[in-house]
């Protein structure tokens, strides 16, 4: 019962922390504002490593479901077992691989664009 509990109020804690670092990431990002430019503790790589976590998390998570839906055409019984017995789609492979880069990407135009200001 107390692991649930754990579970359940670190979830929350997750949720809450990602949504505030997407909310920081897309204002600076707008506003074309180095995230370094009001340290977080007054160190600066704490400020960068911080929100981009939080944001990369996000971006992910959105990322991974939509391209799953736009994967409509490729069959849930392709895929294979992995080492633990379970079967996973290839849908569910290409989905991720496309997120990881993509949220990859996307931080490398914000520092790109960051330092173009």
């Amino acid at each position: 019962m107390a692991i649930k509990i754990f579970l359940v109020v670190f979830v929350c804690i997750l949720a809450i922390y990602s949504s505030i670092s997407t909310l920081v990431f897309s204002y600076c990002y707008w506003k074309r504002r180095d995230l370094g430019s009001y340290p977080l503790f007054g160190i600066k790589l704490l400020n960068d490593i911080f929100f981009w976590i939080g944001f990369s998390i996000v971006l992910f998570v959105v990322l991974h479901f939509f391209i799953l839906k736009i994967l409509f055409f490729l069959p849930d019984s392709w895929g294979r077992v992995d080492s633990d017995g379970d079967f996973v789609s290839y849908k569910s492979y290409v989905s991720t691989y496309i997120s990881i880069i993509s949220v990859y990407f996307v931080l490398i135009h914000y520092q790109k664009r960051v330092r173009n200001n």
